[in-house]
């Protein structure tokens, strides 16, 4: 069994019951472990990738027609803490190259995911819904920008 497969199954069981998410798809790729499994509960799509070792976890409304329009879950979890400001936290701002590499940090990250899921599942489940969709969309691509800022400084692109 593979580690993400293994993660699911220690810590993922709640995706099913109560909360009514079904399995779509799932891989395994021979090239650098990664693999990934698709969710769906009604409109709203969960994929749970390991690529590179590198745990990710992203949201997206099937009714939403632009198929690149996945949400992650740091930016999930930034929304529900303030949708108008993207923070980084101290811990989030020292994160080194050897620490994402480190396959035990991934897990550990990967299985506090889990949890930030468990307990938040709900809310985000409503937060992808239609009638509240339009608002989150764009509250969503400020965020993203602001994320993009405090990661990378400012863009000398001019619009």
């Amino acid at each position: 069994m593979k580690e993400l497969a293994k993660l699911l199954k220690k810590h993922g069981g709640f995706l099913k019951t109560p909360h009514g998410f079904h399995m779509t798809e799932s891989y395994e790729a021979e090239s650098f472990g990664n693999e990934g499994v698709s969710f769906e509960r009604g409109a709203l799509q969960l994929r749970i990738v390991k690529d590179r070792g590198v745990f990710s976890f992203e949201f997206h409304p099937a009714f939403d027609r632009n198929a690149h329009s996945w949400y992650d879950l740091d930016l999930i979890q930034k929304y529900l803490e303030n949708p108008d400001a993207y923070v980084l936290s101290e811990e989030e701002k020292r994160i080194s190259l050897e620490r994402v590499c480190d396959s035990g940090y991934q897990l550990k990250r990967g299985e506090g995911s889990l949890s930030f899921l468990n307990k938040n599942l709900e809310n985000i489940i409503e937060l992808f819904s239609e009638s509240n969709y339009p608002l989150v969309k764009e509250k969503m691509k400020t965020l993203m920008r602001q994320r993009s800022k405090q990661l990378f400084g400012p863009s000398d692109r001019r619009r």
